[in-house]
């Protein structure tokens, strides 16, 4: 069997030899390399044309695309409506009447106006 003999004494206090200026070169290239790396990626993530900026523009654009929908929806109710008014003469005077209280000039109107204050309820048997 070969021996495993030790090069340094054990009760040696003298330190390692000291890194080669060139391992040195590396750590720090190395270093800088992970440090630039980070920054570039956190500005990536934050910056105005970031990962954040874009999700957000994103869920802006679904929204807007929404209420377009919605919009062009009511778009098409209106002028089913203006095409009914400007066409059907008695869906005209039926809207006169109901929203704006239009009646014909042969025709009483009669309006009920409750009271402001009902007054208490009597039972007839007292």
């Amino acid at each position: 069997m070969a021996k495993i003999v030790n090069k340094r004494p054990l009760n040696s206090t003298s330190k390692p030899a000291p890194a080669s200026p060139a391992k040195k070169n590396i750590k720090w290239i190395r270093y800088a390399l992970i440090l630039l790396l980070g920054v570039l990626l956190l500005g990536e993530w934050n910056g105005t044309s970031g990962l954040r900026n874009m999700l957000r523009l994103r869920m802006v654009t679904n929204d807007q695309r929404e209420q377009m929908a919605e919009l062009a929806e009511k778009q098409k109710a209106l002028a089913l409506e203006k095409a009914k008014l400007e066409s059907d003469s008695a869906y005209l005077e039926n809207v006169a009447r109901k929203e704006l209280g239009m009646a014909r000039p042969d025709e009483k109107v009669f309006r009920y106006v409750p009271s402001a204050k009902p007054g208490p309820v009597k039972n007839r048997r007292e």
